[in-house]
């Protein structure tokens, strides 16, 4: 390993998320939420409840706006939340989706593409 580089790379609205890097380094799955009706100097004081979590693929280097939605937990699973991890041979993106503590858990395999980065497909 070589010296740590900070990156121009700026993620906004990530909370209560977990982070998949693919085997090629190239970017990392994460979990967002919509942007806030506040404005930004009270960011985090919000007291509304989290929902409509997101699923995200970053490509490092490139503008969040750019990045892929993969998941989204909207209308009757808005409270849902989801993380992602990749496969030992880093072919799958391992998601696993819950609500709180209630027995609707779920896995889901998403194949990722040929370059082990962006999912085949946009969306599961």
């Amino acid at each position: 390993g070589g010296k740590p580089v900070e990156m121009e790379d700026k993620l906004m609205w990530v909370k209560f998320s977990s982070l998949a890097w693919t085997h090629d380094n190239k970017g990392f799955f994460y979990n967002s939420y919509p942007e806030p009706s506040v404005s930004l100097d009270k960011a985090g004081t919000e007291t509304g409840s989290n929902e409509n979590q997101r699923l995200m693929y970053h490509r490092v280097g490139s503008n969040q706006k750019d990045d892929a939605l993969i998941w989204e937990a909207k209308g009757e699973e808005s409270q849902y939340m989801m993380g992602a991890e990749i496969s030992d041979d880093g072919r799958w993106a391992v998601l696993t989706i819950c609500k709180g503590c209630d027995a609707v858990n779920q896995l889901h395999l998403l194949p990722l593409a040929e370059d082990l980065a962006l999912p085949q497909g946009s969306t599961f």
